[in-house]
């Protein structure tokens, strides 16, 4: 009994032995004429009022009040409390992080 299937060293994977009958009734395919670009229309935006609210516009109000003259204060610290809270807890994980990472290190160098 043969085998359906062989190896085929240039494609390097098992492909299927021998060939398979084409089907009759088929047309030729035909060869269509591509689709012309008209370069003078442009794509429609969005629709009205859309980008109104969208913050771009809270972006923009940050990137003035972040460029205003030095007042002293860094620029993570201008928007006030919240910018400190946030700041505080970033580092206040960090040091938790980097305290832990070393814990670990010193509990995986201790033998057994």
């Amino acid at each position: 009994m043969s085998s359906n299937f062989r190896f085929d060293h240039l494609k390097g994977r098992i492909s299927p032995q021998g060939t398979t009958p084409v089907p009759t009734g088929l047309s030729t395919p035909t060869v269509k004429e591509p689709t012309k670009l008209i370069w003078a229309q442009k794509p429609h935006g969005p629709a009205p009022g859309f980008w109104d609210d969208y913050p771009r516009n809270r972006v923009k109000r940050f990137q003035m009040m972040f460029q205003q003259k030095a007042d002293g204060l860094p620029v993570h610290l201008k928007k006030g409390m919240p910018d400190k809270m946030v700041y505080a807890a970033a580092m206040g994980l960090t040091l938790v992080g980097s305290i832990w990472a070393c814990y670990s290190l010193y509990k995986l160098a201790q033998k057994d």
